[in-house]
């Protein structure tokens, strides 16, 4: 798990890690912002897109919450060779302690 003060110093850097957004499609919707620098993906097809991943940086995950659908996607990350671990009570409680957002790609 990464606390969000660690998550903080990692956005200051170019490159810094790689951040999913894996939040459920209804969370996901009827949200207008994200996470800097994050990219989305469906947390149901992950063994679809997850190889395409680098093995070699760290992937910080999170969803709604910071529950289920993390803790899933980094267990399955982290057996697959994944330096994955889970962003702290996920983007709800970053948004709600002041955490950088960003309007969502549309």
């Amino acid at each position: 798990m990464i606390s969000h003060a660690d998550l903080k110093k990692i956005l200051a850097q170019p490159d810094g890690a790689v951040i999913l957004d894996l939040r459920r499609n209804a969370d996901y919707d009827k949200d207008t912002l994200t996470m800097p620098a994050s990219r989305r993906f469906n947390p149901d097809k992950i063994a679809d897109w997850s190889g395409a991943l680098p093995k070699d940086k760290e992937i910080l995950v999170f969803c709604a919450h910071g529950r289920s659908i993390s803790d899933a996607s980094v267990n399955y990350l982290t057996k697959n060779g994944y330096k994955a671990r889970l962003v702290a009570g996920g983007f709800d409680t970053w948004k709600a302690a002041g955490g950088a957002t960003v309007p969502k790609a549309q």
